[in-house]
């Protein structure tokens, strides 16, 4: 009897000191190390605040080591050997897809009881991600599913010369027929620059993504919605049918008409096929360019030349652009609920030392709290509330370190310094309160980063004081917004790795459609245009687009009965 009860009575001491060694071992500092592709620089997360707060709060720092190279064959040798890292991102399905199969990967479902917040967020994702599993598990988010695309996007920008737009008396412009005139009495007004540079409209369509831009190609098929544009190229509609793009919706017809008008009226460049992003800075740099498509981000080196040159009034600005059959449709902001594994993979391994207290982290990142906290930073201190509106805008503090030491700031800070563990919004808008996810967006910082002439332009173009009030302000002819969810979007539109046959015949497809794009663009008479594309449609029905178009309505369906 007295050896049962010591056996009982060490039990329960046992059982006591579990908690107890579990608790020891959550104050034990964690270091996790992360080799990141892309990355300008290494860092550790606690050398910023927000850093800092977490690890207060988890006694977790993560330091970030910079990666050059070649990412994938990396991952495949890690693989390989076994002895790949705790942590990882993994930017290719294929990858993906055997890290899984290898048994190298943790499921997130083992974890379910201490991740409330992280099932919450992803929960109209998770399906989709447990399919690539054979045992039916989750191993893999992607973390900026659910966010809502392009906090200030709009479809199809422009960058025009704001002295232009002064001249012909601050016009509010966005149909493809305005742009046109527009286009055509400036180059009337400046046919060459002071140097005597004949002056165009340029896009480097000399760019891998060139084409792409144009709103009419990648993917080969979208859902369509009554011309509705989706960001720059997609379309879709909620009942998911599969058309041929540029068969069946005018906006691809509309959008190479406007490219084609351009091109008859001497206002594209001639060079704009080959040119890639350095010649198109290049030729913004000597105000050769009246104006730039898509590549926005291009032009801050040009404005700041401009304003060192004591020429301000040739500073860059953004304006939207719709097709005219499109003018009047809603603005569509797309939120996708669906993860298929491609780009941002994120996964824990089996050589996870700690995979409690790192599920515990990511859990956090998934919450509100951590949320406000990582993109944010920390109320009353980094961004102040508007007891009335409710809405979020940074500091007067935060203002005043930005202005004085604009990336001290953020070094200093730390703001998304987690990068992707978290749930990454980015600059998409936060689903939850519809408000920017970063503080990056906030109207304050947004603000100082436009230049004095920029604020003016915007202001008399759109009749708002703030560069994006252009599409979500009181004026903006693209007020009208419409928010459309999609949990099929990635997965439906998606032809798997195994159907070779297919995957073949849409890349040549769309090499073919390569090809053409620049013909059609450059037909010297509108019947040239129209019989270029009608062939352009035939050849693509002829090579059997159709089979594409079928396999993928079936897969829509499947996912849709689910």
């Amino acid at each position: 009897m007295k050896k049962r009860w010591c056996l009982i009575l060490a039990m329960v001491l046992l059982a006591a000191s579990i908690p107890a060694a579990m608790a020891a071992e959550n104050d034990d500092p964690y270091v996790i190390t992360w080799l990141k592709d892309g990355l300008s620089e290494s860092y550790n997360t606690a050398d910023f605040e927000i850093g800092r707060h977490i690890k207060e709060k988890f006694n977790i720092e993560i330091e970030f080591v910079a990666f050059t190279g070649d990412w994938s064959e990396k991952c495949a040798l890690w693989l390989a050997g076994g002895d790949y890292p705790e942590i990882m991102q993994i930017n290719t399905a294929e990858l993906t897809q055997q890290y899984i199969n290898a048994g190298a990967l943790l499921s997130y479902d083992d974890y379910q009881d201490i991740m409330p917040d992280f099932f919450a967020r992803f929960a109209a994702a998770l399906p989709s991600a447990r399919a690539c599993a054979p045992d039916g598990k989750l191993y893999f988010y992607i973390s900026p599913t659910g966010a809502l695309s392009g906090t200030y996007d709009t479809p199809l920008a422009w960058t025009v010369r704001s002295d232009l737009l002064e001249e012909q008396g601050w016009p509010n412009l966005l149909t493809a027929s305005e742009w046109l005139e527009f286009f055509k009495t400036a180059k009337a007004n400046h046919p060459t620059t002071e140097d005597g540079l004949e002056t165009y409209v340029d896009l480097p369509l000399g760019e891998a993504w060139g084409y792409n831009t144009l709103g009419i190609l990648i993917p080969e098929v979208y859902h369509v919605s009554g011309g509705n544009q989706v960001k720059a190229t997609n379309l879709l509609d909620e009942s998911h049918p599969i058309l041929d793009t540029w068969a069946d919706n005018a906006l691809y017809h509309d959008t190479l008409a406007f490219w084609n008008a351009m091109w008859r009226n001497d206002l594209l460049d001639p060079e704009c096929f080959t040119d890639k992003c350095d010649q198109l800075v290049a030729k913004s740099n000597t105000t050769q360019c009246l104006a730039s498509w898509y590549a926005r981000w291009l032009f801050g080196s040009t404005n700041n030349l401009m304003i060192e040159r004591g020429t301000p009034q040739y500073t860059y600005v953004e304006m939207p652009f719709r097709t005219d059959a499109t003018a009047d449709s809603p603005r569509i902001i797309m939120q996708v609920n669906s993860m298929v594994p491609g780009f941002g993979n994120i996964v824990v391994t089996k050589n996870c030392k700690q995979p409690e207290r790192v599920m515990e982290l990511i859990n956090f990142l998934s919450s509100d709290e951590g949320m406000l906290l990582h993109h944010w930073g920390v109320e009353g201190v980094d961004y102040v509330v508007d007891p009335e509106t409710g809405k979020r805008d940074a500091s007067p503090e935060l203002l005043d370190l930005y202005i004085n030491d604009h990336d001290g700031a953020f070094k200093q800070k730390g703001f998304s310094c987690f990068d992707n563990l978290g749930v990454n919004y980015a600059q998409n808008y936060n689903p939850v309160d519809m408000q920017p996810g970063n503080i990056n967006y906030s109207d304050s910082i947004q603000a100082l980063s436009y230049t004095e002439r920029q604020l003016e332009a915007i202001e008399k173009t759109n009749g708002d004081p703030l560069p994006w009030h252009i599409y979500c302000g009181e004026h903006s002819r693209l007020q009208n917004t419409v928010i459309v969810t999609d949990t099929l979007a990635i997965e439906g539109w998606t032809i798997p790795a195994e159907e070779e046959e297919l995957l073949d015949l849409e890349q040549e497809i769309l090499d073919y459609t390569y090809m053409q794009i620049p013909k059609i663009i450059m037909a010297e008479t509108e019947e040239e245009f129209e019989a270029l594309f009608a062939e352009t449609i035939q050849f693509r029905k002829d090579m059997g687009i159709d089979k594409i178009l079928d396999f993928l309505q079936e897969r829509v369906d499947a996912l849709a009965a689910e």
